[in-house]
């Protein structure tokens, strides 16, 4: 349980970014349980130098456990105060994590919403685009032969000021959700 509780705790924060509150109720949990492990470690030590009674008996006073009826419930005494402290920092955890996937979940949902808009916006330029390129080479190809030679330029002349500069209005269709 030590290994795992190790290894869940080192990897933790570089997948989840804590604030400082969550840090310290984290960190404060950590702390508990390792003194947890660390008891733990002396309980076991403590049981198998002196088995039986007089093992319990000495690990009663040694670790100077809450009031405890008798020797024989001294592990018992230790070890449900540390599963619920094991078990509040899984539920803070796993709280932690499921905002965070909620989050990320939201944040890619956003971030392909504006990429359509994007698109869609992108899509209407480039016809805006087309739209008065054609209008322009309409007008340049409308325009009479004479004033392409009367304008003193070799090849061309100027094109007619009158041109429209867009032959259809932007008009983006309503999001849908």
């Amino acid at each position: 349980l030590e290994e795992i509780y190790t290894h869940l705790i080192q990897r933790f924060p570089g997948v989840v970014v804590m604030s400082e509150q969550e840090m310290q109720v984290v960190t404060q949990l950590c702390q508990k349980i390792n003194r947890h492990f660390t008891d733990g470690k002396t309980i076991r030590q403590c049981l198998e130098t002196n088995p039986g009674s007089h093992g319990k008996q000495m690990l009663v006073q040694s670790l100077q456990l809450r009031e405890i009826p008798s020797a024989d419930y001294a592990v018992r005494e230790w070890i449900l105060p540390f599963m619920m402290t094991f078990t509040d920092l899984l539920k803070v955890l796993w709280t932690l994590w499921t905002q965070h996937a909620k989050r990320g979940a939201a944040e890619a949902e956003v971030r392909a919403s504006c990429e359509g808009i994007a698109r869609l916006v992108g899509e209407r330029i480039v016809a805006q685009l087309a739209d008065e390129e054609l209008a322009l080479r309409a007008a340049a190809a409308s325009a009479p032969k004479d004033a392409a030679v009367g304008g003193g330029r070799r090849g061309g002349g100027e094109l007619p000021s009158a041109l429209p500069t867009a032959t259809r209005a932007v008009s983006l269709p309503p999001l849908n959700d």
